[in-house]
């Protein structure tokens, strides 16, 4: 009995003996864990006939009017704080125009803005805020304007602007004087044309949500056909 009895504690040694052995091997193997299908099921997206109307008789008019030099191109994107998409219209490189839907019609907010050329990147928005960047340089950089356009109830843009000294330009260059000559004219803070103090444009850009930036280009990416076929595709 006692013979037994030995023969069974040493087998339960043995195998918790294994049993951390094998624990061992696999404390240093990397743990995968357990994937779950994502079954949420995203709604389609769809616009208002209204906003689909109004955006086709746009998309056909611009299309009528253009030269044939000018390849335009379209997108909607989210601009202001609403769920209904805003129209671009674009010549892309050169202009650019917004349309921006409310009150049962489209505003054009922004009709054929420049850019591409003098030092001006274009133009860029903060998704679902109603806001545009423009940054502006001239003298090859050496004089930088950043502007910051605030889209208001009657659908215009309220515009705060900052213009400093860029890239240093040598005493010797020829355009030294002139740089800062144009600095000392145009530099500082400005709301629309008026000269403002540092405080008050920072307090205007507190208005901005900056822990929820999206921003994007102002620009088009579709065909007038391809704008129209998916405009009338996603009718609600």
């Amino acid at each position: 009995m006692k013979k037994i009895l030995l023969l069974s504690v040493a087998l339960v040694v043995i195998l918790t003996g294994c049993g951390k052995k094998k624990t061992a091997e696999t404390d240093n193997q990397p743990v995968v864990e357990q994937q779950t299908e994502n079954t949420e099921v995203k709604a389609p997206i769809t616009y208002d006939e209204a906003v689909v109307k109004e955006y086709v008789n746009i998309i056909q008019e611009a299309e009528k009017n253009k030269t044939e030099a000018q390849e335009l191109q379209y997108r909607l994107i989210y601009f202001n704080q609403d769920d209904i998409p805003d129209l671009v219209v674009a010549f892309n490189g050169y202009w650019v125009r917004l349309y921006v839907y409310g009150e049962g019609k489209a505003h054009l907010v922004a009709e054929d803005w420049p850019y591409g050329a003098f030092g001006n990147a274009g133009y860029e928005y903060i998704e679902k805020q109603g806001i545009i960047n423009n940054y502006n340089s001239d003298f090859a950089g050496a004089l930088m304007t950043m502007s910051t356009m605030f889209l208001t109830n009657d659908w215009k843009f309220d515009t705060y602007s900052l213009t400093q000294l860029g890239a240093e330009v040598p005493k010797d260059d020829p355009a030294y004087q002139e740089v800062n000559q144009a600095f000392e004219t145009y530099g500082g803070y400005y709301h629309e044309e008026e000269k403002i103090t540092e405080e008050e444009y920072e307090k205007k850009m507190e208005v901005i949500d900056r822990e929820n930036v999206t921003t994007g280009w102002l620009s088009g990416e579709m065909t007038a056909a391809q704008m129209v076929e998916e405009l009338q595709n996603h009718i609600k």
